[in-house]
């Protein structure tokens, strides 16, 4: 999926909902998989999900929260949380008006639910950001945060934290330990295989905790001579997105 060319912020809006106005597109219908994969987990099942890419631009934002408004309209309790604490603009789509978010919340200075926003026409929970301080970033991954995700979990059915890139910040591999499950989004004929599985293998104990791969912005028309499996290997399901 990719965001149209008028206002970053704006076009990231309208692409965040995409599921929620083409029900029937393939991009639906491969989101739908991660869904069945959760059935199939080796663990049993697992309620917090990070979502990440190999390196910036790859389209992972738009996956979780696209993720997100397709499990919040089958009836489940979902919850996206905005884990993307040196870029703020997930939140400035979907909550633009709310001050507080996660970085409040786990610094104290707000609960869970004063800085949710419900979107009332699929029922997604969101937990922008919120305006990051430099104490902020050092310290997201640590103890306030495993209790933000335990004290979530007691209430969703799903958390889905939109995270960094995992090349070149930590913070995926500081967030490993309190995440049950990882989603990695690789663009589709951009990202070379040697730096997914590169990343992968930095990752420390995400590639362990990873539910799939999706390969966002096929060109549907030159799929079928794809060879997937040169492109990654060993690492579960493999999902593909339509560009739209």
């Amino acid at each position: 999926m990719k965001v149209r060319k008028s206002s970053h912020v704006d076009g990231l809006r309208d692409a965040a909902s995409w599921v929620v106005r083409h029900p029937f597109s393939l991009a639906t219908q491969t989101l739908r998989q991660i869904i069945s994969a959760k059935l199939q987990w080796q663990s049993g099942t697992f309620r917090t999900l990070g979502v990440t890419s190999c390196l910036p631009g790859e389209g992972k934002t738009i996956v979780a929260a696209n993720l997100g408004h397709l499990i919040a309209s089958t009836g489940k309790k979902v919850l996206l949380v905005d884990g993307g604490v040196h870029n703020r603009d997930l939140s400035k789509a979907l909550a633009p008006d709310v001050d507080s978010g996660l970085v409040d919340v786990i610094g104290g200075r707000s609960t869970r639910v004063e800085s949710v926003s419900v979107n009332y026409k699929t029922n997604l929970h969101f937990l922008p950001l919120g305006k990051p301080r430099s104490d902020a970033l050092n310290n997201t991954w640590r103890n306030p945060m495993e209790s933000l995700l335990k004290d979530a979990c007691d209430t969703y059915d799903w958390v889905i934290i939109d995270l960094p890139p995992m090349d070149p910040l930590a913070d995926v591999r500081d967030a490993a330990s309190i995440i049950d499950a990882f989603l990695v989004v690789v663009e589709w004929g951009h990202t070379p295989a040697a730096i997914v599985e590169e990343a992968l293998a930095r990752s420390g104990v995400v590639k362990g905790k990873l539910l799939g791969t999706v390969l966002n912005r096929i060109d549907a028309s030159k799929i079928r001579t794809y060879d997937r499996s040169a492109y990654l290997r060993g690492n579960g399901n493999h999902i593909d997105t339509e560009d739209v």
